[in-house]
C-alpha cells in the first residue's frame, strides 16, 4: 500500500467481499524496530544507523496517523451516505440492484447509512516492534513485543535493550580434547535469516566463562559444531552445552516443543508450531 489510492482499493474490495471484514490494521517500521543501533557487525556505521532511526520513526508515525484517519474517514463517510470517493465498478456484479442511499444500500446489498459493514469492525492498530516500543508511535492501539522479549542475540546489539536472555538451546559434547582445549559438539548449525554475518549466528551461553566460542574456520556446522574453551577437562561426553540463538522465532522450526525451567527445575513443556503440526 504505497498511497490512499491503493488503500481505497483495498477498503472497497473488503466492502464487498462475503469472506473479509476488516478488524484492524498492522505496520512493522522495520527500519527502525528491526535495525540494531550498536551492532559491531553492520555493513553501516552505527552513528549513521542512530541519525536516520529518529527521521524513520517520524516518518512512520506519519504515514499510519494518515492511514488511519483516511480509514475512519471512509468509514464515517459511508455510514453518513457521503462517500464521494465510493466508487463501484456493477460491471462486477451485472445482477446486483442500483444504488438506494435513502434505504442504506448500495449494490449488492451492502449496509451503509447507520447499519453494519465490512469496515466498521476496525478496532485496532498494530505498529513497531522490541526495537522501538519505547518510542512514541503515533496512530497504534497496540505495539508488537516479540523476540526481543526473550532477548535473541540480535537484541544485544540495540542502545535500548531492557530484557535479559531467556532462551537457548542445547547441544551435546561428543569429543574432548583436552590439550588442545576444545570440545566438539552434535549439530549446531542454526544460523539466523537474512545476510550471513557473525551477528547471525549463535553465541554460547552456559555454562558461564567456560566456552571462548566457536573457531572462525568452521562456525556452527549442520553436523559439528566445535568449541574453543577454557578447560576442556571439567566437560564430559554427554554434556549439555547451551548456546543462545541471533534470532528467537526460527529457532522453533528446529524444534517440537520449549522446555520451560525456573531454576533447576523444568515446571512446562509447551509446543512450538512445529510441534503443533504446522
Amino acid at each position: 500500500v504505497y498511497d490512499e489510492y491503493d488503500l481505497n482499493m483495498i477498503l472497497d474490495e473488503i466492502l464487498h467481499s462475503k469472506f473479509i471484514k476488516l478488524s484492524g490494521v498492522m505496520g512493522y517500521e522495520a527500519s527502525v524496530a528491526g535495525l540494531p543501533d550498536d551492532n559491531p557487525y553492520s555493513n553501516h556505521p552505527n552513528w549513521f544507523i542512530k541519525t536516520m532511526k529518529p527521521i524513520f520513526q517520524n516518518d512512520c508515525n506519519l504515514r499510519r496517523s494518515e492511514l488511519v484517519d483516511f480509514i475512519n474517514n471512509k468509514i464515517k463517510a459511508i455510514n453518513e451516505g457521503t462517500d464521494g470517493q465510493y466508487n463501484y465498478n456493477s460491471s462486477n456484479d451485472s445482477n446486483s440492484s442500483s444504488t438506494n442511499y435513502k434505504n442504506g444500500l448500495t449494490k449488492g446489498g451492502l449496509q451503509t447509512i447507520g447499519g453494519e459493514n465490512n469496515l466498521s469492525s476496525f478496532e485496532f492498530v498494530n505498529g513497531g516492534g522490541t526495537g522501538n516500543i519505547h518510542l512514541d508511535l503515533k496512530g497504534c492501539t497496540e505495539v508488537t513485543a516479540g523476540s526481543g522479549m526473550i532477548q535473541s542475540k540480535l537484541f544485544d546489539y540495540y542502545i535500548f535493550s531492557p530484557c535479559q536472555p531467556a532462551a537457548a538451546f542445547a547441544l551435546q559434547i561428543t569429543r574432548i580434547s583436552i590439550e588442545e582445549k576444545y570440545v566438539t559438539c552434535q549439530s549446531g548449525g542454526f544460523i539466523a535469516s537474512g545476510s550471513t554475518s557473525k551477528d547471525k549466528a549463535p553465541v554460547p551461553f552456559l555454562p558461564r566463562n567456560q566456552i571462548y566460542g566457536s573457531f572462525d574456520g568452521e562456525g556452527f556446522g549442520e553436523v559439528q559444531t566445535p568449541l574453543k574453551v577454557k578447560d576442556a577437562s571439567v566437560f564430559n561426553y554427554g554434556d549439555s552445552l547451551f548456546f543462545r540463538p541471533a534470532k528467537s522465532g526460527e529457532i522453533a522450526e528446529h524444534f517440537n516443543e520449549y522446555i520451560l525451567k525456573r531454576g533447576d527445575q523444568i515446571v512446562q513443556k509447551v509446543p512450538t508450531y512445529r510441534g503443533m503440526g504446522y
